[in-house]
């Protein structure tokens, strides 16, 4: 999915929408709670820039 969504390894997640993204812990329990098939924006800095990449939840 995070592939497919276009990211890439060294991406820092920033936000899920207008959220701060603080912890993995604290992704993880946002995340839980977006419904299954979902589209959801993520904040991701790459590099020196920052930009959001619409990605859709999978509905396993």
């Amino acid at each position: 999915v995070a592939r497919a969504a276009g990211l890439q390894h060294g991406d820092v997640l920033l936000a899920i929408g207008n959220m701060p993204i603080r912890s993995l812990r604290q992704f993880e329990e946002m995340i839980a709670h977006v419904p299954k098939g979902r589209n959801v924006a993520l904040l991701v800095r790459r590099g020196d820039n920052a930009s959001y990449v619409a990605i859709k939840l999978d509905e396993k």
